[in-house]
């Protein structure tokens, strides 16, 4: 498993978006790859566990949503999304971006704009009249992000960075509109 750091801890953004591109691989600098937890040194798969379950306890207390799919007897035309409108979308996707856990370039999906919108439409058509989104869609490469040059503790120095799939931000932001 390889985890990838991004240290930030002064307001200049030349070196937050710096931060941002090691953050996406797009820097060629090295990221943290260990750090001192509890008076041993965490490196690998388990920094990856300490800081997976440093995440996962601040929502461990939370109870989940009881969610009770909603009957769509039908869906106005107003509310489907137009072939040429996903296709604009696509098109002005930045191509520098992180994939999420779909692993679809950006680039892909821009240069090829007019050919994929026609699925995805579709897609996003389908979803939005049965009610349901593909759950890949629903997931997030969640990544920790530090806040202080050198991280000392994982709860209060780092925090979650969650990466989602484009097309679905795509179709959020339609839903949103």
């Amino acid at each position: 498993m390889k985890i990838k750091f991004v240290c930030t801890n002064d307001t200049n953004p030349k070196k937050w978006w710096d931060n941002i591109k090691m953050l996406s691989g797009l820097s060629s600098q090295q990221p943290l790859t260990s750090m001192l937890v509890n008076g041993s040194i965490l490196k690998d798969e388990q920094l990856a566990e300490a800081i997976g379950e440093c995440f996962y306890r601040v929502s461990s207390d939370i109870t989940p949503l009881n969610f009770q799919p909603i009957s769509v007897i039908s869906v106005p035309d107003s509310y489907m999304i137009s072939l040429a409108a996903v296709e604009v979308q696509l098109s002005r996707i930045k191509e520098c971006k992180a994939t999420g856990p779909d692993e679809i370039p950006n680039w892909i999906l821009k240069s090829c704009a007019s050919t994929l919108s026609i699925p995805i439409c579709s897609i996003f058509n389908a979803s939005i009249r049965n009610g349901n989104v593909p759950k890949l869609w629903k997931c997030a490469d969640v990544l920790p992000l530090c806040k202080v040059a050198q991280p000392k503790s994982i709860e209060s120095d780092l925090r979650p960075i969650s990466l989602t799939a484009v097309v679905s931000k795509i179709l959020e932001s339609f839903v949103f509109s």
